[in-house]
């Protein structure tokens, strides 16, 4: 059931299902019709209980350091890591090029608002999507001169600076971060049993 909230998501929004390739030298945005993704569930809960974080950390971190293929996609991965009967660690790891911070907690309720309507049986209440990023990403191609201060001020002001900002790498130790609770987005013990560790989650 969760799997299948996850892949609603896909559907309604165009940039989780796009990918980035090269013409003429130059990226282009690639949106496939459809895309469904499996939800891998890896079950921690017969690992003793000091083990349980450590493994956490270190899957959570290897998810992390895996590349994505921005030509072949997808940009995005789901894990659910069961620790327990009454715990559960659901982890989203998106792309920067598909996602940022306001986009993140859109998908969060939304997805909230699709699982606890699927548990109850219902169609959920979203409102139609009529804007989809590359609405937007076209409106602002068309509208460069408007941006043209903006632009040459940070032109100005970045003039001599290095063509490669060599940033440190991700610290393992907090690589995970948990987010608050989402109400309304239970993981109860259904989305796990049946599933070998590794292996996805059905459908529901």
């Amino acid at each position: 059931m969760l799997e299948a909230s996850l892949n609603v998501l896909l559907q309604r929004h165009a940039i989780l299902r796009t990918t980035f390739a090269l013409r003429a030298g130059q990226p282009v945005q690639v949106i496939a019709p459809s895309l469904v993704l499996p939800l891998l569930v890896l079950d921690l809960s017969t690992r003793p209980l000091e083990e349980r974080e450590r493994l956490l950390q270190q899957r959570i971190a290897e998810e992390i350091a895996q590349p994505f293929d921005l030509e072949h996609g997808p940009l995005q991965r789901y894990l659910l890591l069961h620790l327990s009967e009454e715990e559960h660690v659901l982890f989203l790891l998106w792309h920067h090029s598909i996602s940022d911070g306001w986009s993140e907690e859109v998908f969060l309720r939304e997805l909230s608002e699709v699982y606890t309507a699927s548990r109850a049986g219902k169609a959920p209440d979203l409102a139609p999507v009529t804007l989809q990023y590359a609405d937007y990403a076209l409106w602002q191609r068309q509208h460069t001169a408007a941006f043209e201060p903006q632009l040459e001020y940070w032109r100005e002001h970045l003039a001599g600076a290095p063509p490669q900002l060599e940033l440190p790498p991700i610290d393992p130790d907090r690589a995970y971060r948990p987010c608050r609770e989402q109400p309304g987005l239970p993981t109860p013990r259904e989305l796990v049993q049946g599933h070998a560790p590794g292996e996805p989650a059905g459908a529901g």
